[in-house]
C-alpha cells in the first residue's frame, strides 16, 4: 500500500508521541516498523529511531534505578553499622565517618534527583519536537541516536517490475 505524504508525516510523528506511554510506547513504533518497513523508507527510519529511542530510555532508566537502589541500601547498611556502634562509653554519639558518610550519601541523591528533573524533561521535549516536526512534513533525527541509525540503514529498495 502507497502512502499519501500527509500519511507518512502522521505516522512518522505518532511513533514519536508514544513516548508518553512510558514502556508501553516503544510498541507502537516497533509494530509500524515491522508491518510498514517495506512500504516507507520514512517510516521505517522514524518507527526505527523512536523505538531505539524508547529503548535506550528505558534501558537507562532501569540501570539508574538499580544503581539507585544500591546508593541506597549501601547508605541503609553504612547507617546501621554507625547507629550499632554509637555505645553508652560515647555517650551515645554517632561516629565521624556516619556523618560524613551521611553527607556524601545526601549529595549523591541531590545529584541524582538534579539530573533527573533535566534529563526527564528533556527526554520528552525532544520526543514531542520530533513529532510536531514529522507532522508538519519536516524531517528529524535525535542529535546522536538519528545519525547513527541513518548511516547503518539500507536505502529502499526499488520495485523493479517485470515486462
Amino acid at each position: 500500500a502507497e502512502f499519501e505524504k500527509w500519511e507518512e508525516n502522521w505516522v512518522s510523528g505518532i511513533c514519536h508521541s508514544t513516548v508518553i506511554l512510558r514502556f508501553w510506547g516503544i510498541a507502537t513504533p516497533l509494530t509500524l516498523w515491522l508491518l510498514q518497513k517495506d512500504n516507507s523508507a520514512k517510516i521505517r527510519f522514524q518507527a526505527l529511531q523512536a523505538a531505539l529511542y524508547q529503548l535506550l530510555a528505558i534501558a537507562a532508566s532501569i540501570v539508574t534505578t538499580m544503581v539507585g537502589m544500591a546508593v541506597y541500601i549501601l547508605f541503609i547498611v553504612f547507617l546501621a553499622i554507625g547507629m550499632n556502634s554509637a555505645s553508652p562509653a560515647t555517650d551515645g554519639e554517632m561516629p565521624v565517618w556516619l556523618g560524613a558518610i551521611s553527607i556524601m550519601f545526601i549529595g549523591v541523591f541531590m545529584l541524582y534527583g538534579l539530573v533527573s528533573f533535566v534529563i526527564v524533561p528533556v527526554y520528552y521535549l525532544m520526543a514531542l519536537i520530533g513529532s510536531f516536526r514529522l507532522i508538519n512534513g519536516h524531517e528529524f533525527h535525535y542529535p546522536i541516536l538519528g545519525n547513527l541509525i541513518a548511516k547503518r540503514m539500507k536505502p529502499a529498495q526499488p520495485e523493479v517490475i517485470q515486462p
